[in-house]
């Protein structure tokens, strides 16, 4: 029988490849219940995803998140986040122990701490997600300081300059891999699109108002590469 590391070679997929790395890393550092309570894993741009049989093996799971997390940074170093969902089609509960209910669903929840469940949490967590994003692109310049006190009642401050970190990294990935078509002359670059995300990205690291942006401001933010694109008059 051939090993694991054999069989990866059989793959010419990188995706497939990886795939099957994470999950030998995944059945290395969860424990057999947890494996058996997991009917799907998949990962991609550093994120694991992971599908639980049920709600209950979902706030279990998300329970041991951390320790899950750290023991699969070992093997798989770009690694950056975990995210829990539950197979809702094989919804069951076949342990008497679990008896406290989700405030907003009525799904069944292990800890006696916790109020609603790993799904209710996630869907709350999207929907602030949803709120920064939308205020950042309509107002990309804005602070936490200039939140208005609604939003501040649901959003954190550190909830906030999370995702404005996350969506900063987004914009300068986008920024990145347009600049590596640019120097390759590639019909796909619109230098227009790219110079407006270039501003927007400054925008984001500086909070000031779209007519305080200057050339030298934009300099002083970018890399000197990406600063040469951005003052290019190519089309």
């Amino acid at each position: 029988m051939k090993q694991v590391n054999e069989v990866i070679k059989d793959f010419n997929n990188k995706y497939i490849k990886q795939n099957l790395l994470v999950y030998e890393a995944y059945k290395n550092v969860a424990n057999k219940q947890i494996v058996d309570a997991t009917i799907e894993l998949f990962y991609k741009d550093g994120v694991l995803f992971i599908t639980a049989k049920n709600n209950t093996w979902g706030q279990q799971i998300a329970y041991y998140k951390q320790k899950l997390f750290n023991g699969l940074k070992k093997e798989i170093k770009s690694i950056k986040d975990i995210k829990i969902s539950v197979d809702i089609m094989t919804e069951e509960i076949t342990d008497p122990v679990y008896r406290n209910r989700c405030k907003k669903c009525e799904s069944y929840i292990i800890s006696e701490a916790d109020e609603v469940c790993v799904v209710c949490k996630n869907i709350e967590e999207n929907q602030k997600k949803l709120i920064v994003n939308k205020l950042l692109k309509e107002t990309p310049w804005i602070g936490y300081s200039d939140v208005n006190d609604e939003i501040k009642k649901v959003i954190s401050q550190s909830e906030f300059l999370r995702e404005k970190k996350f969506q900063k990294e987004r914009i300068y990935d986008n920024i990145t891999m347009s600049y590596w078509d640019f120097i390759q002359q590639k019909g796909s670059v619109i230098l227009n699109s790219i110079k407006a995300k270039i501003e927007e990205y400054v925008l984001l690291s500086c909070e000031i108002m779209p007519e305080q942006i200057t050339d030298e401001i934009i300099k002083q933010n970018i890399p000197a590469k990406i600063f040469k694109m951005y003052i290019s008059k190519e089309k």
